[in-house]
């Protein structure tokens, strides 16, 4: 069994003072046939349960990794936030579908870094498993 983490950033710039949010319409990480569990709701790694989830803030457990949504040049301008689910630390969450961050207002980017955990069981399949992240910014009128 085997805990897993890695930190992508990515970030969001809005031309609308009326804001957006962010969804996430990808599966969970696949190996061939088998895919990852989804953590349905905001939990905690729990090694050896097949889970994966993700959240978009610094965590200091499992491990030291992500960070907090930082809006640029300040947050005067930028008022992007990871919504409910995905912004505590140390508590990972994922469905199809879900808000992962939004904004209600403000012209300028917030950066953002989306937190991955994975974590197998003796009974999960070996090999790789991958992701193709997919995500969808709309604007909010």
């Amino acid at each position: 069994t085997g805990v897993q983490t890695c930190a992508l950033p990515i970030y969001v710039r809005a031309y609308t003072s009326s804001g957006y949010i962010v969804q996430t319409i990808s599966s969970t990480p696949t190996n061939g046939g088998e895919s990852l569990d989804p953590m349905t709701t905001a939990s905690a790694s729990s090694p050896g349960v097949e889970q994966f989830g993700i959240n978009l803030v610094a965590n200091t457990t499992p491990a030291a990794f992500g960070t907090n949504p930082a809006p640029q040049p300040n947050s005067g301008y930028a008022y992007g936030t990871a919504a409910s689910g995905y912004n505590t630390d140390g508590l990972f969450k994922y469905n199809v579908g879900d808000t992962i961050a939004a904004s209600t207002k403000g012209i300028g980017q917030t950066n953002f870094t989306i937190a991955y955990l994975a974590n197998i069981s003796p009974t999960s399949p070996g090999g790789t498993y991958t992701i193709d992240q997919v995500l969808v910014v709309v604007a909010t009128y």
